[in-house]
Parts: structure tokens; sequence; C-alpha cells
């Protein structure tokens, strides 16, 4: 009875430190995840801006179109492992990986209550995925939203045969930005 005692407070008395280790490696890793999707966010944010201001927004499509991956690649020569992906896909290159399948389903399908603002997951050989999702806002329903102007509706079909992302709604769950890092 006495072993049963010991063994049940080693489990305790482990069991919280590996909650605290987690903690500590969660902080970390959402601190470090922020940081090295900030160039990102900010760039796709900057260009689109400039785009609709310089071009409309039929020149927005496009740029949006070209330099979104362009962007991505130039951090990924970095060595920076970011991204973007979604439930409804516009393009086929942003499709997501296995262990962003769960969370995509999860928060596409919760329409009541608060969703989380990040899942980290552990991944395999000491990497970590970092999901931050990604809400419909004004801006973007212009492409994204239910009611698109008919030139901007041909101008994706004719980009994204395939395109999927069309009908959402202000503040609608529309995916993920995303990232790995390393230990």
């Amino acid at each position: 009875m006495k072993c049963i005692g010991i063994i049940l407070i080693l489990f305790f008395a482990t069991s919280g430190h590996a909650e605290s280790k987690w903690s500590d490696i969660e902080a970390s890793k959402v601190q470090e995840a922020k940081k090295v999707l900030m160039p990102l966010k900010k760039q796709l944010k900057g260009t689109l801006q400039t785009s609709v201001k310089e071009k409309g927004l039929m020149g927005a499509i496009s740029a949006c179109q070209i330099q979104a991956p362009q962007i991505q690649g130039e951090l990924l020569q970095k060595g920076v492992k970011v991204g973007r992906t979604s439930h409804k896909l516009r393009s086929l290159a942003n499709e997501p990986k296995d262990w962003m399948k769960g969370p995509l389903k999860e928060y596409a399908e919760t329409h009541e209550g608060k969703k989380p603002a990040y899942q980290l997951v552990a991944l395999e050989n000491n990497l970590y995925g970092y999901l931050e999702p990604i809400y419909a806002k004004g801006m973007c329903l212009n492409c994204h939203g239910q009611n698109l102007k008919t030139e901007v509706a041909q101008k994706i079909k004719a980009l994204y045969p395939k395109d999927q992302a069309t009908g959402f709604k202000e503040g609608e769950f529309r995916g993920f930005f995303w990232a790995v890092l390393g230990d």
C-alpha cells in the first residue's frame, strides 16, 4: 500500500512538472511564431492595400496571385517556414499539411463560442506547428465574401479554376496563418 502511495505521489509530481514544462515551451514558441509570421502578414497586407489603391480591386487580385507566393518563397529562403492554409482553398499551393487538418475542421465547424487565439502542435523531430486563425474582415470580403462583383468573380475563376474560398461572412473563420518552428 505504501508503494502505491509513493507511485501516486511521483505520478502527480511529474505530471505537474510536464505541464509546467509544456507551458514554458508553449509561451516561447508562441512568441517566436508571432515574430516569424509578422513579415508575412505585414507584406501581404501592404501588397494588397497598395495594389487596391494603385490598380483597383482587379489589379489587386492579380498582384495577390503573383506576389503572395513570392513573399512566402522569400521567407522560406531565409529559413522561415510560414504560410497560409484554409478549409476552403483558393490556391492549391496552400493545401493544408496533415497536422493542420484537425484544427481546420474544428475551427470551421465551431460557430458558437470563443475559439482559441492560436494552436500549438508538437510535431516530429522536435518541431512545433503554430496555427493562428484568419477571420474574414471588410477588405477580405471583396474577394472572399458572399456577394462578389461579377468582374471579380470572373477574374478569380480565370486565375483559380478550382476556387472554393468565397461565401464568407464578416468575422467568419477563413483559415490559418501557420509556422513551423524548431526546438
